[in-house]
C-alpha cells in the first residue's frame, strides 16, 4: 500500500507545484519553545506579505489539507501553514521529558 501513498503524494506535489521563478515552497521544522514545530511556506512570489494560517484548534493539523484552498491566496501573499505542537508533522510523543519543556 505504501506504493499508493507515494503515488498520490507525487500527483499532488506536481499539481500544486510553485512554479514561478520568484516563488517559494519549502516545508520545515522551525524550533519554538525548544520543540521542533513544522512550517509550510508556498507563495508565487517571496516578495509578497506573509499571511500566517492558523489552524483550528488543537489536533486538526492543516498541512497537506488546505493546499488547494489556500492557492487563490498565494498570488498575494506568501502563506505560512503551521502545524502547531502536538498536530501533524509537529506531534511529539508525551512523555515526561517533553511535557517539561512546556511548563
Amino acid at each position: 500500500m505504501l506504493w499508493a501513498r507515494e503515488a498520490v503524494q507525487k500527483h499532488l506535489a506536481d499539481t500544486y507545484k510553485v512554479i514561478d521563478p520568484k516563488g517559494i515552497e519549502e516545508l520545515k521544522p522551525v524550533k519554538i519553545g525548544g520543540i521542533d514545530q513544522w512550517l509550510h511556506i508556498r507563495g508565487n512570489n517571496r516578495d509578497n506579505p506573509v499571511l500566517l494560517y492558523l489552524h483550528g484548534g488543537p489536533g486538526a493539523p492543516m498541512i497537506g489539507f488546505e493546499d488547494a484552498a489556500l492557492i487563490p491566496w498565494e498570488e498575494y501573499f506568501t502563506v505560512v501553514r503551521w502545524d502547531q505542537r502536538q498536530t501533524g508533522k509537529s506531534y511529539y510523543p508525551a512523555n515526561d521529558e517533553t511535557r517539561a519543556a512546556y511548563h
